[in-house]
């Protein structure tokens, strides 16, 4: 079930909202229960996910709500 959200929120949320928001509820469902680190480990993640394949390999990722700012930076190029 958590598949199936993760994969119908990507496109409209974005990699870095979609992706922190499945590793946390990925880690509920296994059995973490320090919310604390539980959410460092999903940001944690997410950030060098991203930073691996969005910036380093130039796969194109949603952004989401960002593709704006994300524009202005000129870390992506749409």
């Amino acid at each position: 079930g958590a598949v199936v959200c993760f994969a119908l929120l990507f496109q409209p949320l974005g990699f870095l909202l979609a992706t922190p928001l499945f590793v946390w509820v990925a880690l509920a469902i296994l059995g973490k229960r320090n919310w604390v680190r539980m959410t460092a480990i999903a940001l944690i993640f997410t950030a060098l996910t991203y930073g691996i394949f969005g910036q380093v390999l130039s796969v194109r990722l949603p952004v989401g709500p960002f593709t704006q700012l994300f524009r202005d930076l000129g870390w992506i190029n749409l």
